[in-house]
């Protein structure tokens, strides 16, 4: 009987460890956050029969929740089970079983705290639940969920480096928008997407009038603070998920998903008069004034390259140069 009992026990502890290997390799292999959120939340629960999976990272230089927004627009998708903390309580800094009052707000009726450490600093914690009372109790074994832990918290790094290393590549370093060929890999996505749906796809291409204007007159310094300025106000125009970037110069390209022209058009005019009516400074503290033209469309769910829709728009850009500027023309695809 007690060898039969250690012989189950043995082959069910070789199922954990093997179910646990793969998930370490499958967590490693993310290298974006929606495929290492899915793995946590969806699929770690699944294999390991878990009822729920809380992540939560103190994040004081806001390096990890600017990587995430960047990356995925929203984190509403992740309000129940996602959190960042102000500060790292002691309590919070160990391996430990939930007690009863850190379940009171969960509906589960065990759980286990397993704090994120990166070289040897706390960075956050990976909470797991379950229904059965002695799921997760003193006497359990945590060797393979605490190296499970450690792995997840390289797999966060390792998702960080990734995607600064791919904004630093398609990122304009002064505007901190992204740069032409961000953009192209912006619009192709978009487009695809926009072409799978049905919908439209809203672009719009602005350029800064007498721009060389302000580098002579008021210096170069004045005139990257002014683009950088403009983005500013051009971000407060758009929401989360549309597109920014800096195509060269002093022009801009934006990219709005489903986006139809009565859209579009209330978009580039809030941009254009908003533009209009802000104040800029130089050097010396002194106002000026900038004013923006472009050419703007909704594209249909048609396959167009981005060389094919930046032609027809700059073709409407050089038109509102030519009638006197601070206009935005539409365009027709």
């Amino acid at each position: 009987m007690d060898i039969e009992y250690l012989y189950a026990t043995a082959r069910q502890n070789e199922q954990i460890w093997r179910q646990f290997q793969q998930l370490e390799l499958d967590t490693l292999a993310c290298r974006h956050w929606q495929g290492l959120f899915d793995m946590l939340f969806v699929t770690l629960p699944n294999r390991m029969g878990f009822c729920a999976v809380e992540l939560a990272f103190f994040d004081p230089n806001r390096r990890i929740q600017n990587s995430l927004l960047r990356q995925l627009g929203t984190l509403d998708r992740y309000r129940a089970c996602l959190h960042f903390l102000p500060s790292l309580p002691a309590s919070l800094q160990s391996l430990h079983v939930l007690a009863a009052h850190e379940l009171a707000l969960s509906r589960y009726a065990s759980g286990m705290h397993l704090p994120l450490r990166k070289q040897k600093q706390i960075f956050g914690y990976l909470r797991l639940f379950a229904s059965a009372d002695h799921r997760f109790d003193q006497h359990s074994a945590t060797d393979f969920i605490e190296h499970y832990s450690a792995i997840l918290a390289a797999a966060v790094e390792l998702v960080l480096q990734t995607e600064e290393i791919e904004r630093l590549a398609y990122e304009d370093p002064l505007t901190q928008v992204r740069n032409r060929r961000g953009m192209t890999q912006a619009f192709d996505a978009q487009l695809a997407r926009s072409c799978r749906q049905e919908k439209p796809l809203g672009v719009v291409l602005l350029d800064l009038d007498h721009f060389k204007a302000i580098n002579d007159s008021h210096g170069h310094a004045t005139g990257d603070r002014t683009l950088v300025h403009f983005c500013a106000i051009a971000r407060s125009c758009l929401r989360p998920f549309d597109y920014l970037g800096r195509m060269g110069g002093e022009e801009f390209l934006i990219i709005l998903p489903d986006c139809d022209t009565q859209a579009v058009l209330r978009v580039v005019e809030r941009l254009r008069q908003l533009v209009q009516q802000t104040y800029f400074f130089n050097d010396l503290q002194q106002p000026f004034n900038i004013t923006v033209s472009g050419g703007w469309g909704s594209v249909a769910a048609k396959e167009y390259s981005l060389e094919e829709v930046m032609a027809k728009l700059d073709k409407a850009l050089y038109k509102a140069k030519q009638q006197g500027r601070n206009r935005i023309n539409p365009v027709k695809f």
